[in-house]
């Protein structure tokens, strides 16, 4: 149903377990811009105009989060609505991030952005800054109504070195409800950023448009679910001098950014 996975972050973590020493902070931000919900009326003779409700049990949600030596620590906050306002942000030892959610998607349009901090500890070695976004729930679509979401995503990163990684992403999503199941209809995305198991450049920018559409073309109304979703990870790896193998530490490190993602897609 969904193309993003936890191995993204453990695929960060993984690259930075034979890292050197880190001498800076890695940083990435995502930002989903001017995000908003559009509805075209596919049969302008029927007299009905398009409709779309949001599951009011819907709530925005931000969590921004920290991983040290596997132990994570989180400062989630929740909107009053679906698409409540609403940020947080954290900082644990240097590293952290912040995340938060403004504007009116159904109106003038709004705004995603994510950003994370992830550097060495003195006390440790490793260190993992981990922000989400989840904005999951979903809407009743009127019959011959097209809805579209769309966006404009800016990712930015820089990691401190070929051992650090500095990756986001933006996402969006819809699948339709029948019966007892679901089934995928859309999904977008952009990625971008840096991790040591795929090289490339240790900073730069990516910038594109976002977006999905799903045409109700039946006489009756559709139940959705929606996801829409921005996501960065700036995360370190520092040895000890003289360099130690520590694999319980290593197993730590990536039970601890595999444990916080998990709680996070399941409390979003």
């Amino acid at each position: 149903m969904h193309r993003f996975s936890p191995a993204h972050a453990l695929w960060a973590a993984t690259s930075l377990l034979a890292a050197g020493p880190a001498l800076a902070l890695s940083t990435v931000t995502s930002t989903l811009a001017d995000f908003r919900i559009g509805l075209t009326d596919l049969d302008p003779s029927d007299g009905v105009a398009p409709t779309l409700v949001l599951d009011p049990q819907s709530r925005s949600t931000v969590i921004p989060g920290e991983v040290s030596a596997g132990v994570s620590t989180s400062w989630m906050q929740q909107g009053d609505s679906a698409f409540g306002p609403v940020s947080a942000s954290g900082d644990l030892n240097g590293t952290g991030g912040s995340a938060s959610f403004t504007g009116d998607p159904l109106g003038a349009g709004a705004q995603i952005a994510a950003s994370a901090i992830g550097g060495p500890l003195l006390d440790t070695g490793s260190s993992a800054a981990l922000v989400d976004t989840p904005y999951q729930g979903g809407f009743v679509l009127g019959p011959q109504t097209q809805v579209t979401f769309s966006g404009s995503v800016l990712i930015d990163w820089s990691a401190s070195n070929s051992g650090a990684a500095a990756y986001a992403e933006a996402d969006l999503a819809f699948w339709r409800f029948i019966g007892d199941g679901q089934d995928f209809v859309a999904q977008a995305y952009v990625t971008g950023g840096y991790y040591s198991a795929s090289g490339g450049a240790l900073s730069g920018t990516v910038s594109s448009p976002l977006s999905i559409t799903f045409a109700n073309d039946s006489d009756a109304s559709v139940v959705m679910g929606y996801e829409v979703a921005v996501f960065a990870n700036a995360s370190e790896f520092e040895l000890a001098l003289p360099p130690v193998d520590e694999p319980d530490c290593a197993a730590l490190l990536l039970a601890g950014v595999a444990t916080m993602l998990w709680g996070v897609r399941q409390r979003s």
